[in-house]
Parts: structure tokens; sequence; C-alpha cells
């Protein structure tokens, strides 16, 4: 009788071994699908961040910069998505009652950096400006051999100028955005960087138009 109850216990024994061994197998299996779970979500997350961060730079890279000046309500610079057209920036500034408009292109392509000045009614001076402007605006600016430094990309400007590299051109493209096209080459010289040495390097390289 003892040796079955030995027995009998063995056979408990055994029981909860198996049972025990079943448990710690299926912790196991639950602890390694977590931590699967886990590195798929780390990794969409960072899939995630990473297109995010891609689309924020080709959105930035798509937008340009243009300054409405003139007869217009609200003159300032306008940043609009690159291929945008003349009519919509000049719609933003909201052109006065007196703007004279049909010099001015409105259909054309817009570049980046470059000064719209909507002239007034009457004023022929103005108007002729704003048409051959609007006439060149789409063309590069190299003319006759010279730098034009009011239509120079900044690319051509950092290319095409010596000493003057891509930090240097952008802040040509940046100030004449804030104020304008250049009147004269010897304005060049009101941009942070460009001193009198530099100038008189590139002076004869440089044109305004």
């Amino acid at each position: 009788m003892l040796a079955d109850f030995d027995r009998r216990w063995l056979a408990v024994i055994f029981i909860l071994l198996i049972l025990a061994f079943a448990a710690g197998i299926r912790y196991r299996a639950v602890n390694e699908s977590n931590s699967s779970d886990k590195e798929i979500s780390i990794t969409d997350i960072s899939s995630t961040t990473d297109l995010e961060g891609q689309n924020a730079e080709e959105q930035e890279e798509s937008l340009i910069q243009v300054y409405v000046c003139g007869e217009v309500e609200n003159p300032g610079i306008y940043e609009v998505e690159a291929g945008s057209r003349l009519h919509e920036v000049v719609e933003m500034a909201k052109a006065r009652e007196g703007a004279e408009l049909k010099y001015l292109g409105m259909a054309r392509e817009l570049m980046d950096g470059e000064t719209i000045v909507v002239p007034a009614v009457g004023d022929s001076s103005a108007s002729m400006d704003s048409l051959l402007y609007a006439s060149s605006s789409s063309q590069t600016g190299i003319n006759n051999g010279r730098v034009n430094i009011n239509q120079a990309s900044a690319e051509e400007l950092a290319n095409k100028l010596s000493g003057i590299g891509p930090v240097l051109a952008q802040r040509i493209i940046d100030y004449r955005t804030s104020h304008g096209p250049f009147q004269k080459i010897e304005d060049l010289q009101q941009v942070s960087g460009i001193g009198e040495k530099k100038y008189d390097g590139i002076k004869d390289s440089i044109c305004v138009k």
C-alpha cells in the first residue's frame, strides 16, 4: 500500500513538472511575441518619421519667394509654390484700382527671388520697365557675358562670379528680395560680405537690367 502511495505522489509530481514546463514555454513565447511587436512598432515609427522628414524637405524645396511692390495694398515678400503664376501673387498683394496690369505678363511663371513692380496707370516709364522685366524674367541671368545681378539665380551668382560662393549668392538674392532690384552695380556693396575689394574683383563681370 505504501508503494501505491509513493507511485501516486510520483505521478502528481510528474504532472506538476509537465505543467510547469508547459507554462514556461508559453511564457517565453508570449515574451518573444511582445518583443517582436515592439520591434515592429519602433521600425514603423522610425519609417514614419523618416518619411515625414523627407516630405518636409521636399515641400520646402518646392517653395519660392518673390517681392511684390508698387500699386498694391499689401507690398512685401510672398512665399508660394514653385510654378505659381504672376496673377496669383498680384491677387494676394491686392492690386489697387489705379494699377496698370497689362504690361506685367500676368500668366507667366514666377522665379525665385524676383521683384514684381506693379506700375500705376499712366506711369509710362514704370510700365515699360515692368514689361521689360516680365519679358526677361524667364530667361537666364547672363546678359552679353555678364551676370545680371537682378535676374541671376543663386547658382549662377556662385558659379559665374569669382569669390561669390553659395552663402554670398543667397545674401544677394535675399537683399534684392527685401529691397527690390539693384539700381546700379555699385549697390551690390550694400550686401553684407561684399566690400570694396570683392566688388572690384567682379564689377566687370556684372550688370543690372
